[in-house]
């Protein structure tokens, strides 16, 4: 099984064997209640991330599980395994929170969901589980994830700030690259979210990114690099990057997402960070599940969880605002809500 294309064929079957020990444990840990333990993200479609440091190869990804159940199991009966992984492996092991049966024929059209059913290794269980995903998630992912992505890799870019000015301490001591590197892949496919243009897959990205409209020369170079340093993150890539590199990240996020929420919501005065703080219209669609959401925190609001934290990112960057105390605020909320 191929899980890291750049790596060598001993580290995909060192990887191979712990997964498949990880699916067996889980199996034998919830029993009746398992559907189907499944690996989604780089390491699900083949594309995942090798670190080589001298004759030593390791992952560089996160592990992305999806966990699937026929009823509710006890809360956190999989921490301990999530632990154990991650002194093994090295990396963070994720597990989702358990979806039923129900709740995945409901799942929404999105970009995880749409990267997920493109490309998947099954750890345990039911190999029968992908016919219960209801047919809109094959389908590219609506303009709206572009905003989302941008969002969550603008909240990233915030905190890379901060660590990078020493206000807050690194998580680990690749944050601050990791977390540049990620943000130039996002500026790229959110425009090809926004143009219909995504494809889970690396391969054949920057082709679809060349076909889109207006896109500039750097933000396509940036992106095809930022693909190789997903798969292989040597350091070729440079070292950690500097407060001014970053803050030059920050008015490159903002011109992205700034025409993304113009182009979506068809509102072309948004292109200016303070007309689009200055207007109070909804950036996402109406949902019930919101208003119930907002109720159950004290809330009476028709507005989206999310509404509050677009606006409030857009002022924090484009004011260079992120050294405040609102800023770590912020973050809080972000981890809290998204």
């Amino acid at each position: 099984m191929r899980l890291a294309p750049r790596a060598s064929a001993e580290f995909d079957e060192w990887l191979f064997q712990h997964l498949q020990e990880l699916g067996k444990r889980c199996q034998d840990r919830l029993g009746s209640a398992l559907w189907a333990l499944v690996l989604g993200g780089g390491y699900g479609r083949g594309e995942g991330g090798v670190l080589k440091q001298g004759d030593r190869e390791r992952p560089y990804n996160d592990l992305d599980l999806f966990l699937l159940v026929h009823h509710q199991p006890e809360p956190s009966i999989l921490l301990d395994l999530s632990k154990t992984y991650h002194e093994i492996l090295g990396v963070d092991v994720d597990f989702s929170r358990p979806y039923t049966r129900r709740e995945v024929s409901h799942w929404p059209g999105c970009q995880m969901f749409f990267d997920l059913v493109q490309g998947y290794q099954l750890l345990a269980g039911d190999a029968a589980w992908i016919e219960a995903v209801p047919q809109h998630c094959w389908n590219p992912p609506p303009r709206l994830e572009a905003s989302r992505l941008l969002l969550n890799r603008g909240a990233g870019l915030l905190w890379a700030l901060r660590v990078a000015e020493g206000i807050e301490k690194a998580p680990d001591q690749d944050f601050v690259r990791r977390n540049a590197y990620k943000l130039r892949q996002a500026l790229g496919d959110a425009l090809l979210l926004l143009h219909g243009g995504y494809q889970s897959r690396y391969q054949g990205r920057p082709e679809k990114l060349r076909q889109v409209p207006g896109v500039e020369a750097n933000i396509l170079t940036n992106y095809e690099r930022s693909l190789e340093f997903r798969l292989a993150p040597g350091p070729e890539f440079g070292p950690q990057p500097p407060v001014a590199e970053l803050q030059a990240a920050v008015q490159a996020w903002l011109k992205i997402f700034l025409h993304c929420e113009s182009t979506r919501l068809q509102q072309p005065a948004w292109t200016d960070p303070a007309r689009y703080l200055q207007d109070p219209r909804p950036r996402e669609p109406f949902a019930w599940k919101e208003v119930a959401r907002n109720l159950r925190r004290g809330r009476l609001s028709l507005q989206s969880r999310r509404q509050a934290l677009y606006l409030d990112l857009v002022e924090l960057l484009s004011q260079g605002r992120w050294a405040d105390p609102q800023a770590a605020q912020w973050l809080q909320r972000w981890r809290e809500n998204c």
